[in-house]
């Protein structure tokens, strides 16, 4: 029998939050913040106009309920919800435009990026990497940048 000493394999350090916190930096930090920050308070404020319309909607149910109540308050009401819904329908619909819109400028930026670090290497990495490979690797890899702009960082913010 050999005297061979088994040694666990080494923890890799989990550099998970690290990419997506990187990733998201392209998103949010620099000339984007602003917008990045306004698409955000679109988002809340709509939130606020879809969790109103129960309330607008339980009040206008007190008013055919109570024995003193009038159709006018009724209307007045359910005009509220009717607002408030369709305050939450468009400031959804301009939040999810810039963020999609924020989405593609954080992929541009990544590709510039890659492409600029490209430009250095030397011509000896070139020569000792298929280019084909090479090239399926980088479209590969940016697609699924670009799957996680789409999908999990709106499904993110949808779940703020």
């Amino acid at each position: 029998m050999s005297n061979v000493t088994l040694t666990p394999p080494t923890k890799k350090k989990d550099d998970t939050l690290l990419i997506i916190n990187r990733l998201l930096d392209f998103m949010t930090r620099g000339e984007v913040r602003p917008r990045f920050m306004t698409a955000l308070a679109l988002r809340v404020i709509g939130l606020l106009g879809v969790i109103a319309v129960p309330y607008f909607t339980g009040q206008a149910i007190n008013v055919i309920s109570e024995p003193g109540g009038t159709l006018n308050a009724l209307w007045r009401w359910a005009l509220y919800a009717f607002i408030a819904g369709v305050l939450y329908i468009a400031l959804s619909i301009v939040a999810e435009r810039l963020f999609s819109d924020l989405a593609t400028r954080a992929l541009y930026k990544l590709q510039r990026r890659l492409f600029e670090h490209m430009q250095t290497l030397s011509l000896n990495f070139f020569d000792r990497q298929p280019v084909g490979e090479l090239m399926s690797r980088v479209t590969n890899d940016t697609e699924t940048v670009a799957l996680f702009y789409e999908s999990a960082v709106a499904q993110m913010i949808r779940a703020i």
